[in-house]
């Protein structure tokens, strides 16, 4: 059977806390991928999950990611998305101020 990672563009790595007793896994891919979710259960919780709606145009993410600690795992996104922008991943929009990128997480 073959597994996600035998996808090329994609690599999953994951960190957890055993004192926390909480952990994160995350989906990178190395160009943007198209991607959709389903949430279910009485609590579910998302981060950004607004922008891939399907009545959106731009459903294609660089990262996806899963993890426990109730909203404060949410926090991870943030170390993701610094990784995405150091590495140069999400793409630049148009207009004034600072540029900011899209298709991260």
């Amino acid at each position: 059977m073959g597994q996600i990672t035998s996808i090329g563009i994609i690599r999953v790595g994951n960190a957890h806390s055993e004192d926390a007793r909480t952990g994160v896994s995350v989906i990178l891919f190395d160009a943007d991928f198209p991607v959709a979710y389903e949430a279910r259960g009485g609590w579910p919780g998302t981060y950004d999950t607004d922008s891939i709606g399907v009545a959106k145009t731009f459903i294609r993410k660089h990262a996806i990611f899963l993890t426990g600690g109730d909203v404060f795992g949410f926090d991870c996104a943030v170390g993701i998305r610094s990784f995405l922008v150091e590495k140069g991943y999400g793409l630049q929009s148009r207009g004034a101020g600072e540029a900011s990128r899209h298709s991260w997480c």
